[in-house]
């Protein structure tokens, strides 16, 4: 079982960079400086929140340093979290820079 949530996992990490790699009149700039801070933070939070209330007892955090995206929670929060970074147009990469 665990090892069918982990494989679950990498294959939704790995859906947003092919669809990426795929888009061949997407400019050379990196995905992250093409998004507007305030409204990456904003996004943040409302994923954050949301994940919350979705999942009982839920101690999930995210928080963003530059361009990373730093997250803290059980894999389930963070696959809530990336679906909804995603449904809002923002980019999620995790401790990348």
């Amino acid at each position: 079982m665990r090892k069918l949530l982990i494989l679950c996992t990498l294959s939704i990490l790995a859906l947003p960079s092919l669809s990426l790699a795929a888009d061949s009149t997407a400019d050379k700039q990196p995905v992250n400086s093409r998004v507007d801070p305030n409204s990456r933070e904003r996004t943040i939070a409302t994923c954050v929140k949301e994940v919350r209330q979705e999942v009982p007892y839920s101690r999930f955090d995210a928080y963003a340093r530059g361009s990373a995206l730093y997250s803290f929670g059980s894999p389930q929060e963070r696959v809530k979290f990336e679906k909804c970074m995603y449904k809002h147009g923002q980019p999620v990469s995790f401790g990348e820079k």
